[in-house]
């Protein structure tokens, strides 16, 4: 917020603006407002600054993607404070024959404000130590520096303890290639990728990084936040560019450079942290965009890890509780906003929180890794439209419902009614199905109620979301909508696979170490009915593929090429049928293609198709050797095909062994 210091040079008030308040600041306004904050997207205030020559230097004026500085009149103990720079100030001060000075200071305001004609009155008791502070900048004599820093001295110091160290400069950022190609870039990424990752608000992000920036500046002195969001955005569009710049470069390369460049960004800001930088959701948002690029492009470990930062930053903004006080309401649907600003910020905060939680579930899900997020507390409404939020118009929404029961009636009579919060609540229903089928001794009840709650939300769904291709349209307008619709086709049948394979506890069951694990589990019966069941999902996803658009299925979530991987082997269940194994080959040939898809594209649909290569060879379609990859793959995906017994999360496998299969789950799971 503003905030003036009363502070005077030749005549005009200066005001000094932050978006970033100092630690003990933000304390004392926590304590005098609402115990729940909305967390903030520190953006930069951006102004063409005027032209001129200074007393103290020339400068060239570009606008600044830096913070300004706060004061801090009193610490939480009483004691005076001196003024506190945020790490990139950005100034624009009017003074005599108007020139505008904005640079990056040291905390030194001596030789900076304290001109000729600067009067020792108009110093504040609350700030006796200004000239006190180190480092000051190295600027040229000036003839009333020797009678300020006198009148300065005269107030008794005694009173505020000088800080010891003081915060580094701010290091600022250039982007590595052209500027056009930046833009076609950032266009790329907001026509392709924002539909599956929307967190940026497009309007906005244009009017503050590109509308207002020089041609040929968009890419220079770019503060760490936007440097690393930038970055990131080009990793992930990168693929999709025909630039001569990526000639001969394969799609799922072409972001390689910008992903570095980013993740050297985010060490640097990992470093800072303990100088006193405070991360913002404007950084959040770059290390999502981060996290999704190294999740879709690799199998490293990095994605993961730097998912459970995402989660930990969110909960550290607060966006776990953004909406808190609405979830709290009487009448849920009443009163959500108070402005339309706020209505938009805290979109951009639901927004972030639930691509975090995408991550989080995707890499439990299908990496086996522990949840990060507590979905027990998520205090959180769906979010809504691209084209209402972009447009500034408000709707009502309602938060995820936290069990089976409750799930899948979150959108029941919620005037929010947008694709992505049905797929949302899919994704929901399918991690609690998954967390049915890890666990042991789960009731017949708990099984029952998944089951009903997974058909209560198909009965649910409105009526376009059915898969009839003929209500389907496919172009660069519509394709975000009904790439939802067909992708929580999809992840419902994953749900109602992992609901099939839950294994209620029996006391009379017999578990023999040698048994398989389905013979394990289920009695011959049962085992057929599974089997069935499996098969049905596994055409589902079939007619979902069918009803797809080949252009579009790349622009979808990469995630979703995972629940590919199962149907895709769902053959093996019908050879014994007669007249039915052309129709299963065939079956399987259309997955395997639409997994394809994403393969151009995707590195993570490279190794699903190579993991549905190496499925193929151990159920005896493809009678050639496992290679070490595919062996590698067979074990690490494990939870795809979650009867392969091997052992868990290894990254190696000897060539002389080969994974177990149990022909009836095998690649259902997911």
């Amino acid at each position: 917020m503003p905030v003036d210091t009363g502070l005077r040079v030749n005549g005009p008030s200066v005001a000094y603006f932050a978006e970033g308040l100092s630690n003990t600041t933000q304390a004392n306004s926590d304590t005098a407002e609402s115990p729940r904050r909305v967390a903030r997207n520190e953006e930069d205030t951006t102004n063409v600054a005027h032209t001129g020559e200074s007393s103290f230097r020339d400068l060239t004026l570009e606008e600044s993607s830096g913070d300004a500085f706060v004061s801090s009149p009193q610490n939480n103990h009483g004691e005076s404070m001196c003024f506190s720079f945020a790490e990139e100030p950005s100034f624009n001060i009017q003074v005599g024959d108007q020139y505008n000075l904005q640079a990056s200071f040291s905390p030194s305001l001596s030789n900076i404000l304290l001109e000729d004609g600067f009067q020792s009155a108009h110093f504040s008791d609350a700030y006796p130590c200004l000239e006190k502070q180190a480092n000051p900048l190295n600027l040229p004599d000036v003839n009333a520096t020797s009678a300020i820093t006198q009148s300065a001295t005269e107030i008794d110091i005694a009173t505020t303890e000088l800080p010891q160290t003081q915060k580094p400069k701010s290091k600022l950022y250039n982007l590595t290639v052209a500027d056009d190609l930046v833009r076609q870039l950032v266009d790329l990424f907001f026509t392709r990728v924002s539909g599956f990752v929307p967190i940026l608000h497009r309007p906005q992000f244009y009017a503050r990084y590109l509308q207002k920036r020089r041609e040929d500046a968009i890419g220079q002195n770019l503060s760490l936040e936007v440097g690393l969001m930038l970055n990131s955005m080009m990793a992930l569009s990168a693929r999709f560019s025909n630039a001569a710049h990526f000639a001969n470069v394969a799609p799922t390369c072409r972001g390689e450079s910008f992903a570095k460049e980013a993740q050297s960004i985010y060490a640097d800001g990992t470093r800072l942290q303990g100088d006193g930088f405070v991360p913002s959701l404007q950084y959040l948002q770059g290390c999502i965009l981060l996290s999704f690029y190294h999740n879709t492009n690799s199998s490293n470990s990095f994605g993961w890890t730097l998912t459970g930062v995402c989660a930990r930053l969110a909960y550290d903004l607060e966006i776990d509780i953004v909406d808190e006080d609405i979830c709290q309401q009487p009448n849920l649907f009443s009163n959500q906003w108070s402005s339309t600003e706020e209505w938009v910020l805290r979109e951009e905060n639901r927004r972030a929180w639930w691509s975090v939680w995408e991550l989080d579930t995707f890499a439990s899900t299908v990496v086996r890794r522990p949840f990060t997020i507590d979905r027990n507390k998520m205090q959180v409404l769906l979010p809504c439209s691209d084209e209402r939020w972009f447009e500034e118009q408000p709707i009502a929404s309602a938060p995820m419902g936290l069990t089976p029961a409750t799930a899948w009636r979150s959108l029941q009579g919620s005037p929010n009614q947008d694709e992505r919060a049905w797929f949302l609540v899919a994704n929901f229903l399918m991690a609690l199905a998954y967390d049915l089928k890890v666990q042991t001794g789960v009731s017949p009840q708990a099984r029952a109620e998944m089951e009903s709650a997974l058909t209560c939300f198909s009965l649910n769904l409105p009526n376009h979301f059915r898969l009839n291709s003929s209500m389907f349209v496919f172009n660069d307008s519509t394709f975000a909508r009904s790439n939802w619709i067909i992708t929580t086709n999809i992840i419902m049948q994953s749900a109602r696979t992992y609901e099939a394979l839950i294994v209620c506890s029996s006391e009379d069951v017999s578990r023999s170490p040698s048994a398989s694990p389905t013979n394990m589990l289920f009695n011959p019966d049962e085992q057929r009915a599974v089997a069935q069941k499996c098969v049905q999902h596994a055409h589902e996803v079939v007619r979902a593929i069918k009803a797809w658009s080949a252009d579009y299925i790349a622009y979808s979530s990469p995630f979703i090429v995972c629940s590919l991987v199962g149907p895709a082997a769902m053959h093996i269940l019908q050879t014994s049928s007669e007249g039915s194994s052309a129709l299963s080959s065939l079956n399987r040939d259309v997955v395997c293609l639409g997994i394809a898809q994403y393969a151009r594209h995707w590195g993570l649909g490279s190794i699903m198709l190579d993991l549905t290569r190496a499925l193929n060879k151990l159920i005896g379609v493809d009678p050639t050797a496992l290679t070490a990859r595919e062996q590698e793959l067979a074990i690490r995906y494990a939870q795809i095909a979650p009867s392969i017994r091997g052992k868990p999360r290894s990254t190696s496998l000897p060539l002389s062994s080969t994974p177990e299969v149990d022909p009836l789950v095998f690649g259902m799971a997911v």
